[in-house]
């Protein structure tokens, strides 16, 4: 179903679930936040992020995406309250196991993959680090500088970077082998999770979808598909496997941005 982007004036006086979106870039919690949305089945408008717009900035809270914004409740921005909102609203498949243990280890994956210092956040340091030094599969130096800033980015820091992300990786990689060899296609059990959700998202940091299926702006692709060597090395074929299983089960394809 067509996500329905509206302006921020008609957000304003509207009610219901609105919500802040990236523009231009498959921003993996962004998609995973859009992710969750349509598994569970419920409605919803996007708003694309204006980060120098003030009004939105005092709306939501923050100047970054994704941020739920229900009715007059407070604004929604972090990643594990955003999947505690989709999964006791809406009506469609349960999101986290009911099984304590269960639930804990499929938490614990979604907070490696979205969390702070987690696989996302030190991919994105990757490419901050050759935004800032000119180097191939950097995000433009204006971006750069501002996201370094805002997520902490440490030059003496950077050569470890890759190092994180490759190790995430492997993790994921290893959970769905031991997955395939009892049969499974996903990460926990026999059925989806959140945590297949957020793996499949953020895969687009990694290998986004052609031009076709990911209309991406031209100037940020090569920070979300340049790998460097070790990451490239635990880039396993079977996460792309697992995105795509994914998408074409349950999400959608074209991605809309």
């Amino acid at each position: 179903m067509p996500i329905e982007y509206i302006e921020l004036e008609q957000a304003l006086l509207a009610t219901g679930v609105r919500m802040i979106v990236s523009k231009d870039a498959p921003n993996p919690w962004a998609e995973a936040a859009k992710a969750l949305l349509h598994v569970r089945k419920i409605p919803w408008k996007a708003v694309y992020l204006d980060q120098r717009n003030d009004q939105m900035a005092a709306w939501s809270g923050k100047r970054n995406a994704p941020v739920l914004l229900h009715d007059d409740e407070p604004p929604i921005h972090k990643w594990l309250d955003l999947l505690n909102y989709a999964q006791h609203h809406g009506e469609g498949p349960t999101l986290i196991p009911s099984n304590e243990e269960e639930r804990q280890a499929v938490l614990a994956h979604c907070k490696m993959i979205a969390g702070k210092e987690g696989l996302g956040w030190y991919r994105r340091l990757c490419a901050v680090d050759k935004g800032l030094k000119g180097l191939e599969g950097g995000f433009p130096e204006f971006i750069a500088d501002y996201l370094g800033k805002k997520y902490g980015y440490e030059a003496h820091q950077a050569e470890h970077y890759p190092q994180e992300v490759a190790s995430k990786l492997a993790h994921i990689t290893e959970r769905l082998q031991h997955q395939a060899s009892l049969g499974s296609t996903y990460l926990f059990g026999e059925s989806l999770t959140a945590a297949d959700l957020y793996s499949a998202c953020f895969m687009h940091y990694f290998q986004p979808y052609s031009d076709e299926l990911c209309a991406m702006s031209p100037i940020l692709r090569p920070g979300f598909s340049h790998l460097e060597p070790i990451v490239e090395k635990a880039f396993h074929p079977i996460l792309v496997k697992h995105r795509d299983y994914i998408y074409q089960n349950f999400l959608e394809l074209p991605l809309q941005l």
